[in-house]
C-alpha cells in the first residue's frame, strides 16, 4: 500500500521500566522526525494495571496520531527501529517493557500477516488504549468493533488513571 497518499495512523505507547515518561517522549519525538510522518495528536498518560499472569509494575500508556504517507510495514518497521534504539528488549509475552510501541490503526485499513494485524488485536477491548485514543479520536471507527467513543463506555475501566501535568492521577469514573 504505498499509494503516496496521506493517511492516518494511531500508534499506542507504553512501558513500566526505567524513565517511562521520557521514553513516550523520545519514541513521539523520533517518530515526529521522520521523513512523511507528522503528528497531529497526543493523548496525555495514562497509569494502568498490567495484563497476563506476569507479577510486574504498572503500565504508563498514550495514544497519538499522524499523518503519514509511509505504508502500514514501512511504518511498523521504523516503530521497531525506535523501540530497539529506545532499549526495548523481547523477553517475556505481556512482560515489563522500557518502551512498546503498536501500530494501533492505519487509515480504514484491514490486514493480517505474520507480522502486523490491522487493528491491533484486542484494541476494542483494552482500556489502556481505548480511553487515551477516546481522548484524541473518539469519531474513529475501529473496524468490526464499532466506534471508539462506544466501546470505552462499554470498557472496564480496570483502575486507569489519567496523569495530571503535576504527576498526580484521577481516577477514570465509568
Amino acid at each position: 500500500m504505498t499509494d503516496g497518499k496521506i493517511h492516518t495512523a494511531y500508534i499506542g505507547f507504553g512501558g513500566n521500566i526505567g524513565d517511562v515518561l521520557a521514553s513516550i517522549a523520545a519514541a513521539r519525538q523520533a517518530l515526529d522526525g521522520l521523513f512523511r510522518i507528522n503528528a497531529v495528536s497526543h493523548s496525555s498518560l495514562y497509569r494502568s494495571k498490567p495484563h497476563g499472569d506476569v507479577e510486574q509494575d504498572d503500565f504508563i500508556n498514550a495514544v497519538s496520531s499522524y499523518e503519514t504517507s509511509l505504508c502500514p510495514m514501512q511504518l511498523l518497521k521504523e516503530m521497531i527501529t525506535i523501540e530497539t534504539t529506545l532499549g526495548r528488549t523481547r523477553e517475556t509475552h505481556w512482560g515489563p517493557r522500557t518502551i512498546d510501541i503498536d501500530l494501533l490503526l492505519y487509515a480504514d485499513v484491514a490486514l493480517e500477516n505474520e507480522t502486523l494485524t490491522l487493528p491491533h488485536p484486542r484494541l476494542h477491548e483494552r482500556e489502556f488504549v481505548l480511553y487515551p485514543l477516546n481522548e484524541i479520536a473518539p469519531h474513529v471507527s475501529i473496524p468490526d468493533h464499532g466506534l471508539v467513543s462506544i466501546l470505552t463506555v462499554f470498557c472496564p475501566a480496570n483502575g486507569i488513571e489519567k496523569l495530571t501535568q503535576l504527576g498526580r492521577s484521577e481516577a477514570i469514573q465509568v
